[in-house]
Parts: structure tokens; sequence; C-alpha cells
């Protein structure tokens, strides 16, 4: 397949971290529902016709650390499709200081493709107030 195609999305219940109503739910398996409700909601597709899993990870330890990815596809019933788990997390995840969100994400997207051996990264930053822009980077060598 040479185009990505968005057929359907679906979202968790959002809740508080530590003594909220999803503490005691592994993010894996919540996933794995998310996963399996975006598929359910186009009857057409045959999952056998899925070539990927790609999923974003803020941070990627514990319960959700590895290729969560990989986990998130066996636990929705999709032993044999590839899963390759993103998202060295957004700002927040990285620690970044107040008013330089594009630098930190930048630096480390460029640091994790020169690790990867890879050539485009994609970089997507919040602006505040609902704001956002996305910025595709290509390491030159």
């Amino acid at each position: 397949m040479s185009e990505a195609l968005i057929a359907s999305v679906a979202r968790s219940p959002i809740g508080r971290a530590v003594k909220g109503s999803l503490f005691d739910v592994r993010p894996d398996d919540l996933a794995a529902k998310m996963v399996e409700a975006a598929i359910g909601a186009v009857p057409q597709l045959d999952p056998a016709e899925i070539e990927d899993l790609y999923l974003g990870c803020g941070e990627p330890y514990d319960e959700q650390g590895a290729n969560m990815a990989r986990r998130v596809a066996v636990l929705a019933g999709l032993d044999g499709l590839p899963g390759a788990t993103v998202v060295h997390g957004g700002a927040l995840a990285l620690g970044r200081p107040f008013g330089m969100t594009g630098a930190r994400i930048s630096a480390t997207l460029l640091n994790g493709l020169r690790a990867r051996g890879a050539r485009y990264g994609l970089e997507t930053m919040c602006v505040g107030g609902g704001q956002g822009m996305a910025m595709i980077l290509e390491l030159l060598t």
C-alpha cells in the first residue's frame, strides 16, 4: 500500500492519574479496546487487510514499555499484525521547559532519527489554547 488511510478513530475514556476510575486498567488492555472499537466501527473492513499498527506512547515504561503496539495487536486478536510504538513521547513527557516545546521535540526527534538510521520524522507541537503545528524533518547526512 502506498497511501495511508484513516477509516475510523476511537479514543479511550479519560481518568484521573493514580486514584481515578482507570487506575487498575493496564494501558495495553485499554489501547487494545480502542483498536477493537476503531475496527468495529467499519464493518466492511476486513482486519486481514490492515498492514501495520502504529501506536503513540508518551511514557514508554512499565506496562506501556517495550513495543506496546505489538502487544496491543495481539490483545486485539490481530496476532499476525506488525506493530510499531512511536509517540519518544510528547513535550510534557520529555520534560520540556516552558516555551521551548519545538526545540525540545526537534532535538529528540533528530537524535532518534540518527539512532535508528532513519531519514524522515514527524514532529507535532502544541501551541497552546487548542492550537497546534506539525513539521516533517529530514535528516541530512
